[in-house]
């Protein structure tokens, strides 16, 4: 079951240690990234994510490997710098979880941010249509302060 969302991929992916891997090693951890669930879970079978990642069984077994083995060249030490796991029904991108936090709290950010810009520019727009009401000069006051005659009518 794969995921019906997106999942969003940071920019910094292109300065990790896993695009110096072979693009084989790349196209397979993409196409997990792409798959996994809110979990972090990646569910299918190894003839099925090779035949996803355009390679035969044998391929995908060597890319998988290099993403379940320890990475010493990772700034982040959580699970010994691994990046995914086998479980039952498929894998589990280890670090998913920390990541989908991480935008979501980014997105959450620009949304305040764009609602609270939209907010004070309805309010500017209201207040200077408060502006224009109070200091707008009736037509008919107009003529009567040409004739000298007062804004009262008398």
């Amino acid at each position: 079951m794969a995921s019906n969302g997106y999942t969003p991929l940071a920019s910094s992916i292109v300065y990790s240690s896993v695009w110096t891997k072979t693009h084989e090693v790349v196209r397979v951890w993409i196409a997990m990234l792409a798959l996994m669930d809110k979990h972090s879970r990646v569910y299918g079978t190894v003839p099925g994510m090779a035949y996803t990642c355009h390679m035969d069984v044998k391929t995908f077994l060597e890319c998988e490997k290099v993403l379940l083995e320890t990475e010493p060249d990772v700034p982040n030490k959580d699970d010994d710098g691994r990046r995914i796991e086998r479980v039952d029904g498929g894998w589990i991108v280890l670090n998913g979880k920390k990541w989908r936090e991480k935008f979501r709290s980014e997105a959450r950010k620009k949304y305040q941010a764009q609602w609270k810009a939209e907010k004070r520019a309805e309010q500017r727009l209201k207040f200077e249509k408060e502006v224009e009401a109070r200091t707008a000069v009736l037509p008919n006051q107009v003529a009567q302060a040409k004739h000298g005659k007062a804004a009262s009518g008398v």
